[in-house]
């Protein structure tokens, strides 16, 4: 999906695979775009949850759509605990080292 977007900066995103880069002891796996925030985590009951949050997101139609197919309710919480998600966004750039920062390849529609 994000492919398909023309600007550079709606593509870069940030991927953390918390297996291999243990920067948060229950985190498995987060994924920030400028539009998106998507974080899996174990929690202390070892029970999987998704974290996650949406800002002027071009596909939230149909990851919402994905997300009812594929992630229980009860395991599932949207957030909108990110208050000002640009500055956010921009902030997790800076902080990131390079090779969690990527820019998809554009692939037209």
């Amino acid at each position: 999906m994000y492919s398909s977007l023309p600007d550079p900066l709606d593509r870069t995103i940030v991927e953390i695979n918390g297996k291999v880069d243990p920067y948060d002891p229950d985190g498995l796996f987060t994924f920030y775009t400028p539009h998106f925030y998507y974080h899996v985590r174990c929690n202390y009951l070892e029970k999987y949850e998704v974290l996650y949050q949406f800002h002027n997101c071009p596909f939230e139609a149909e990851i919402r759509k994905w997300f009812k197919r594929s992630l229980h309710t009860s395991f599932a919480f949207e957030s909108d605990r990110i208050k000002d998600f640009p500055s956010f966004y921009k902030e997790v750039l800076a902080f990131q080292p390079k090779e969690r920062i990527s820019v998809l390849d554009y692939v037209a529609p």
